[in-house]
């Protein structure tokens, strides 16, 4: 909490994403997905801010894929048959793996702040909207 509250962000490291997991859902980003053309990455769209495509953007060199509602399992299939014709079942399993644990560390430390805010009442109603 000190760190988030003198600078706004903190490093988590969870151990529950091994460093294999990391570093192959980084590889396989690099080497698969963000090489795709352009008409093929802006399948992916959504209503939310910050969802589907984000790139071509005057003077930034980013890009950025979410995927919606990736820790769900529907979400990471969703996004690869769009993306790939045969679904990628490799990145679609690391993706969800990923997502999923990454989720867990979300509501973790979502906890906690809200623990050391004391405001504990609130954790089931903002969990909910997010």
């Amino acid at each position: 909490m000190q760190a988030l509250g003198s600078y706004g962000c903190f490093e988590a490291v969870y151990d529950r994403v091994t460093p294999q997991l990391h570093g192959s859902i980084l590889e396989m980003a690099a080497e698969e997905l963000f090489p795709l053309p352009l008409e093929v990455k802006i399948k992916n769209t959504s209503d939310k801010p910050f969802g589907g495509y984000l790139g071509q953007i005057s003077g930034f060199d980013y890009e950025s894929l979410a995927i919606t509602d990736a820790p769900l399992p529907h979400g990471a299939p969703r996004f690869c048959g769009l993306l790939w014709p045969d679904g990628n079942p490799d990145f679609c399993e690391k993706a969800y793996t990923f997502s999923k644990k990454l989720g867990q560390l979300e509501e973790m430390v979502r906890r906690m702040v809200l623990e050391s805010l004391g405001v504990t009442e609130y954790h089931e109603e903002q969990s909910a909207s997010t």
